[in-house]
């Protein structure tokens, strides 16, 4: 959310967050009714948790970020009912809604120069406008009819009222819809309130014809809904009584979220809500600091044994050039040495075949001679 507001509602409405959602979906006809329970339990968690995380927050594009989550929550909860029309439906739905409030949060923060919901008090009364389109996009995204979100609510809510599962479907799928309505109500009421007036905007002309065109797509995307259906090639479970509760729980969200504070609608459990119910650090406690830890000792591992391979290296160099000196001057200076002694030895020799009779004559006459020398000695 610290990107630029065009990025921000891209991603955070259609591009990044719906890919697992678009995932399990096109994987829906693999899943076995096992694991479409556990989708659905799931995403109904998640639509309550973070439903309730997001009437928590004093930002509101941190608001708008965990109702994001909340959102998809109730993609996954269609999925668990056996309902991917529903599924998709909500999540084209949820983009031009979220990228219509994100653009309006926009708007919000160039002229504030922050996001929080306290310091933007009165925001609403000096660009009314923006407050206009903004609060279109949030109501649909409420499920208030005829606004666009709440045929995809509606959707969802009969799918979770005829799935098997709904003891456990339909109460979370009420109570998400319950906590989108005071977000939602709760955003509102504070952009309305009297407070500051602002900055002036540079390019508002043009930031509103972008704001407009989503909030007017999320106010008629009813029209959408059938055409939609019929290129899924499968039709959206409608029914009477989870309509009815369904409208009962946005309208009840919007009436608390409107008229009582969220610190008094959560109590002591804002504080933990707003950090995301995470124990300590969450993340940074129980992945980061442990898993940077885990770097260090693998360093320092990784070190020794570098440490340790060259001195082993080193080593074998050492000897290795040991046994080249031995093998060049000792073992082949012996051997030459005695190839060369005994080819002396071999020229001296040869010196004495000359081949002349008188000469062999002369030397068998001096052997002679020494032998009978030798003979006599011995006697």
């Amino acid at each position: 959310m610290l990107g630029p507001t065009p990025v921000s509602a891209l991603l955070h409405s259609a591009a990044l967050v719906a890919a697992g959602a678009i995932l399990l979906i096109r994987a829906f006809p693999l899943l076995p009714p096992g694991i479409l329970l556990v989708a659905g339990a799931v995403g109904g968690v998640t639509a309550v948790v973070t439903g309730i995380m997001a009437v928590a927050q004093l930002d509101l594009k941190r608001l708008l970020a965990a109702s994001t989550s909340s959102q998809l929550g109730f993609v996954f909860l269609a999925l668990g009912a056996g309902s991917p029309a529903s599924a998709v439906v909500h999540l084209a739905a949820h983009a031009a809604m979220k990228s219509s409030l994100l653009l309006g949060a926009g708007i919000y923060q160039h002229a504030y120069r922050s996001t929080d919901l306290e310091a933007m008090r009165g925001a609403g009364r000096r660009w009314r406008l923006t407050f206009v389109a903004f609060a279109v996009a949030g109501l649909a995204l409420a499920g208030v009819p005829p606004l666009g979100g709440f045929w995809s609510k509606d959707a969802i809510e009969a799918a979770a009222f005829g799935s098997p599962n709904i003891w456990l479907l339909g109460p979370l799928v009420l109570v998400g819809t319950l906590l989108t309505g005071v977000y939602v109500a709760r955003a509102l009421r504070l952009l309305w309130l009297r407070g500051s007036t602002g900055e002036p905007v540079a390019g508002i002309r043009w930031m509103l014809a972008g704001l407009f065109a989503l909030a007017t797509l999320a106010a008629l995307f009813g029209f959408a809904v059938a055409p939609v259906v019929r290129l899924l090639g499968a039709g959206v479970p409608e029914d009477p009584v989870s309509r009815g509760l369904g409208l009962t729980a946005e309208l009840l969200g919007l009436a608390v979220g409107w008229l009582v504070p969220a610190g008094r609608l959560l109590g002591p459990a804002r504080a933990l809500a707003a950090v995301g119910f995470r124990p300590a650090d969450g993340f940074v406690t129980f992945v980061a600091r442990p898993g940077l830890a885990l770097a260090r000792v693998t360093d320092v591992t990784d070190r020794a044994l570098h440490g340790g391979v060259f001195a082993i290296g080193r080593g074998a160099l050492g000897m290795a050039g040991a046994v080249r000196w031995n093998d060049d001057f000792g073992i082949n200076g012996l051997i030459g040495g005695m190839v060369g002694y005994v080819r002396y030895l071999a020229g001296r020799g040869r010196r004495l075949q000359t081949g002349l009779v008188s000469r062999e004559l002369l030397f068998a006459a001096c052997g002679a001679l020494l032998l009978v020398i030798l003979v006599l000695v011995a006697r």
